[in-house]
């Protein structure tokens, strides 16, 4: 059985509240895809706290930052994905069923929180409980070996990466 430790954390230095944790990824994004893609379509503060309603807790802000600038952006450059604030809760709910046909076990399942999703046999996801404002991250993907994201380890360096930035 394969086993994905989800022990250790890395906590990154407070910051303040209203930190930027994707701006380079937001210019860089811009300078590359605007013209093809326009700007992103994001969710509205209101959809966000709803989900935060329903997970019972606030997000990480890195990830907050994501859904406020393109959490609603479908037919932008992640499209193909399922990365959206409408996507979360089935992510989230079809996780450990793709954890546990490939013999994957995790520590406390019921607190991760699938953010991406693809086509079933791909999954990205984050530990609630981290205190981290920029989260550790997991990645799991079928007929590969690696049982944790290799590379970027935090939300924004993942989100940078699968963006082609």
């Amino acid at each position: 059985m394969k086993s994905v430790a989800l022990g250790k954390i890395c906590s990154l230095p407070p910051t303040a509240k209203d930190a930027m944790y994707l701006s380079s990824i937001k210019d860089m994004y811009a300078k590359r895809y605007a013209s093809e893609f326009g700007e992103p379509r994001g969710c509205s503060e209101r959809d966000v706290k709803a989900l935060e309603q329903d997970l019972g807790q606030r997000l990480p802000e890195a990830y907050r930052e994501y859904l406020l600038w393109m959490g609603n952006d479908m037919h932008g450059r992640l499209k193909g994905s399922d990365w959206f604030i409408s996507d979360v809760r089935e992510n989230t709910v079809a996780l450990p069923e793709l954890l546990s046909e490939n013999d994957v076990t995790t520590d406390k399942l019921d607190d991760l929180f699938c953010f991406f999703m693809h086509q079933g046999y791909m999954a990205a996801w984050f530990n609630l409980s981290q205190t981290a404002d920029d989260p550790e991250c997991f990645f799991f993907s079928e007929g590969n070996d690696a049982e944790e994201i290799d590379g970027p380890k935090v939300f924004s360096e993942f989100l940078k990466v699968e963006l082609g930035l």
